[in-house]
């Protein structure tokens, strides 16, 4: 992808360690959705997926923005 290429890129002679933690990193993203997704579905119901993917959508711009 496009943002693996940019960290091995930025991370010169490390570029092996650098694109590990990346892979690691979009593993770590997919577990804490599927499981973020199973306890919504647990206690609020199947309905409620698109409400919870909506809301980890804008905490994410809003953690974006604040990052800059």
């Amino acid at each position: 992808s496009a943002a693996q290429a940019r960290v091995v890129e930025l991370a010169g002679d490390k570029a092996d360690v650098a694109s590990s933690v990346a892979v690691s990193a979009f593993n770590v993203g997919n577990a804490a959705g599927a499981a973020v997704g199973g306890l919504a579905v647990g206690a609020l119901g199947i309905a409620s997926l698109p409400w919870v993917g909506i809301a980890l959508l804008v905490l994410g711009f809003v953690s974006a923005w604040r990052a800059r």
